[in-house]
């Protein structure tokens, strides 16, 4: 997040770009944008964010549901803070963690984990390390290659190709 930011702005002058790693919500981020700019006055890539596909006490559907509104949410702060728009200007675009769940985080690859690993500002105010993909491996039998492409997935399938979407059974 921004706890260096002092630092940041004290020891490299020479950096033209700030990165973080950022989890604030689905909201997005804050006074980030307006935060870097009054102090550093660079521009940002958000290094990292993402939801867990999982929550305690929900089906899968709500889950899937629940993570693509925080990485709808994530987006749009993040659109909404690039040049020309009305934000901070500041906001050079951001890197979805991740790609796929990873089932290693919690010491077992060949189980999904449901632990909580840390509270957090996700859906339950829980972070579920292993369920952060955009896409699923599966139900481990046919891993590491069956994905399964979550709702978020073709969120921003919708998004980045203008509002088309094409799922994979068509």
């Amino acid at each position: 997040d921004i706890l260096f930011l002092d630092i940041f702005a004290q020891e490299c002058q020479d950096v033209d770009i700030f990165g973080t790693n950022i989890y604030r919500g689905k909201e997005g981020f804050g006074a980030l944008w307006e935060d870097v700019r009054d102090f550093v006055d660079k521009p940002v890539v958000i290094t990292e964010y993402g939801c867990p596909a999982y929550m305690r006490n929900a089906d899968e559907k709500t889950a899937e549901k629940k993570q693509a509104e925080y990485h709808q949410g994530c987006w749009e702060d993040i659109k909404n803070n690039s040049a020309f728009h009305k934000g901070a200007g500041n906001s050079l675009g951001g890197l979805v963690f991740e790609w796929v769940d990873e089932w290693w985080k919690s010491y077992n690859p060949d189980e999904h984990n449901t632990n909580p690993n840390f509270a957090g500002p996700f859906p339950d105010g829980w972070m579920y390390e292993e369920w952060l993909g955009v896409c699923s491996q599966g139900d481990g039998k046919s891993s590491p290659y069956l994905r399964q492409l979550r709702e978020s997935y073709y969120l921003y399938q919708r998004l980045w190709r203008g509002g088309e979407e094409k799922r994979e059974s068509e």
